[in-house]
């Protein structure tokens, strides 16, 4: 019969176990580090819009170029040149959407905004709108996406943006 000599040789180890648990616990606070470095961020929203040279290879990936709009529910500001038209009555109140699109239609009459809706309307192949959405416009912004995507049928996009970011001019990269 077989018998242990040492009282030692019965106990368990708890070594390994604690060596998981603190590679764990590095790893959660490298992964909590970077999210409170994330949070922490500048604020802004830069806008880059990338004008491309014909012979480029990465500008054939995204054909089509983003001309900026930034909508809260009562002006939208056209980027880069900060040229503004106020809404006057929330779009959510109107009754139709024929009502919606006469009114946005004689809101942006003779404006810059309209010079350059008529633009991308010309050269839609290659031209869209993105609309930077502050939290302020989310419950009128179904309305003025069916003003671009279906009544002047333009391809749009849009970003949601929190309240306290800002937009800083835009930059533009020529490759």
């Amino acid at each position: 019969m077989a018998r242990l000599g040492d009282r030692d040789d019965l106990g368990i180890s708890l070594f390994p176990m604690f060596n998981i648990l603190i590679a764990t616990l590095g790893v959660l606070v490298f992964i909590m580090s970077a999210l409170a470095t994330l949070s922490l961020s500048s604020g802004n929203v830069v806008i880059d819009a990338m004008v491309c040279g014909t012979g480029d290879i990465s500008c054939n990936v995204n054909k089509k170029i983003p001309t900026y709009l930034e909508w809260d529910g009562a002006r939208l500001v056209l980027h880069p040149s900060k040229s503004e038209v106020r809404i006057h009555r929330s779009l959510s109140s109107i009754r139709n959407w024929e009502e919606t699109y006469r009114y946005l239609d004689r809101s942006i009459q003779d404006s810059e905004l309209e010079r350059e809706i008529k633009e991308i309307v010309k050269d839609s192949e290659s031209r869209y709108f993105v609309i930077l959405v502050r939290p302020e416009g989310f419950e009128s912004f179904s309305n003025l996406q069916a003003y671009f995507s279906s009544h002047l049928n333009l391809d749009l996009g849009y970003e949601p943006l929190l309240k306290e970011w800002k937009t800083i001019q835009v930059r533009e990269h020529n490759d």
